[in-house]
């Protein structure tokens, strides 16, 4: 993804995987890439550099499994990479970093791509709602496809942290954005995509708490 600024309002798009392996191959031999594909999932099928990465000489590709797969308790994420670069790591790889539950999990989710392809669906269906929800009382949604809006808050109301507090004292919480990155600003809210039920009671408490 590429970030460009202007004045506190952030704007981005997705770099497709054609411009990124373009990039990529460009770049010197000697200079190692890593490139962490957290979230790729849900920027479409065929979107992964998983492929170039298997047989690139400098590029490996970080694939952790807490977002996409929901398998954030297990602790599990994987790697690819051309064979020497595999070996070097594995060199330095502590024994049993990842459990044996967690290995099973892992594996069983990689063998189901048509249920999180459903799921991936799901979530930008349920994400467009409560992104034009938030639009609706005032928030600057930035442009997303992840399991979560990023959103800037009207600047002349209450801030991030603000908002935050007062929905937390109703039994929500939310992430005041500042921590991604100072150029994010006072008003930057990150609210994770739930369900339709429980985006629709996350809206009625932001709303409540916008009014004081």
């Amino acid at each position: 993804m590429r970030w460009t600024w202007s004045g506190w309002r952030p704007r981005w798009r997705i770099v497709l995987r054609e411009e990124l392996e373009e990039v990529l191959r460009r770049a010197p031999a000697r200079t190692r890439i890593w490139v962490d594909e957290t979230y790729v999932e849900y920027a479409g099928a065929g979107q992964s550099l998983e492929a170039l990465a298997a047989g690139s000489e400098n590029v490996l590709v970080c694939k952790s499994m807490s977002k996409v797969y929901a398998l954030s308790g297990a602790r599990a994420a994987y790697l690819c990479a051309g064979p020497h670069q595999l070996e070097e790591l594995r060199a330095v790889t502590p024994p049993w970093v990842v459990s044996l539950p967690a290995q099973v999990a892992a594996v069983r989710a990689l063998q189901d791509p048509d249920y999180y392809a459903a799921r991936y669906a799901e979530t930008a269906a349920l994400r467009e709602r409560l992104a034009g929800q938030l639009a609706a009382l005032g928030l600057e949604i930035v442009p997303g496809v992840a399991n979560f809006v990023l959103g800037h808050l009207p600047p002349g109301g209450p801030d991030a942290a603000t908002v935050v507090k007062r929905c937390r004292a109703r039994g929500l919480f939310l992430r005041d954005a500042v921590a991604m990155g100072s150029q994010l600003g006072s008003h930057a809210l990150r609210i994770a995509v739930k369900d339709a039920e429980t985006n629709r009671q996350m809206v009625a408490i932001i709303t409540e708490a916008l009014k004081g």
